[in-house]
This record gives C-alpha cells, structure tokens and sequence, in this order.
C-alpha cells in the first residue's frame, strides 16, 4: 500500500499497473479509467451508465459489480497477451475525447439556456406590485 499518491506520479503508476478495475456502481463515470486509458492502461468499468454512455465496447472490459465472475473474467481477459498493447494502441485516443477544454465547449450550451430560464423563488417586480 502506497498511501496518498501525488497527482504528478499518478501516470507512472498507471502505466506500470496491469489493469485498473473500477467494478463501482455507486459513482459516476469517474477521471480513474480516463487517466488509466490515457497511459495505455486496460480498464474495467461496470456494463452500466454512465460508462456504457461514454465508452464503446472494444475501449473497456466489462464487468457486472453484483457478479464477481464476470470481473474474474475481465480480469482474465485483461492479462491475456496483447491486450496492454491494444489498449495502448486506442486507449490514449479514447481519452482524448473527455479533454477538459471539449467538456467545457458541450456545457456552455446547457448553462446559457439555464440562466435564461425564469428563476423559481424569486419575486418578480410584478408580483411585488399585485
């Protein structure tokens, strides 16, 4: 056990790790698998939203939380040759996609047409004056 790991030595210990296994399905589509992918790393996230929303089927292995054998099975399937290097063929791409700056450009949007919406709960002058 390593302790607290500061976010600048994160990626090497991605990159030295055989997999990252995310079986949660209490959190959301979490930075772990992201950052994992970005260094190459196979990962394993739930066969559930939001990842099945974000990842397609070759970019992840998959698990069900409530049935450890089918995490046995990807953890199989992830020490199996060849599967580090196909996720450091397409694993740095797939990250790619949730850049901060794209994250930011997709919301903006939503956030624009959210303020322009009346605000519940607060008086408006003509309900002051009735």
């Amino acid at each position: 056990m390593t302790g607290p790991v500061a976010d600048a030595d994160m990626a090497a210990f991605y990159r030295q790790a055989a997999v990252l296994a995310y079986p949660s399905h209490c959190e959301g589509f979490g930075l772990c698998p992201v950052e994992a992918l970005a260094c190459g790393t196979p990962i394993i996230v739930p066969d559930a939203a939001p990842f099945t929303e974000h990842l397609r089927g070759d970019e992840a292995l998959w698990c069900v939380p409530e049935q450890p054998d089918t995490l046995a099975d990807a953890l199989h399937d992830a020490l199996r040759p060849g599967c580090r290097d196909r996720f450091g063929a397409v694993g740095p791409a797939v990250a790619r996609r949730f850049c901060w700056h794209d994250v930011a450009a997709r919301h903006i949007p939503a956030y624009r047409r959210l303020a322009a919406l009346p605000r519940a709960g607060v008086l408006q002058e003509s309900s002051i004056n009735a």
